[in-house]
């Protein structure tokens, strides 16, 4: 999985089960994350939460130095 995430273009828009999965815990806690403003996110068409790559990479390095 992590040879996936190194593959990715900044642009890449993540679902939240798949940004939960980066970082081992549920989808509920990505929605929260994003409503407290730690993860950026832009809606669909349809109203889904959709991630930027680059928005996850730079929480996962937040995480890695705290």
């Amino acid at each position: 999985m992590l040879l996936q995430l190194q593959r990715r273009s900044d642009s890449d828009l993540l679902r939240p089960g798949e940004v939960a999965m980066i970082f081992g815990v549920r989808p509920a806690t990505v929605a929260r994350w994003s409503q407290e403003g730690r993860l950026a996110y832009t809606l669909t068409p349809g109203g889904h939460r959709r991630y930027w790559w680059a928005e996850v990479r730079k929480l996962l390095k937040y995480e890695e130095t705290t």
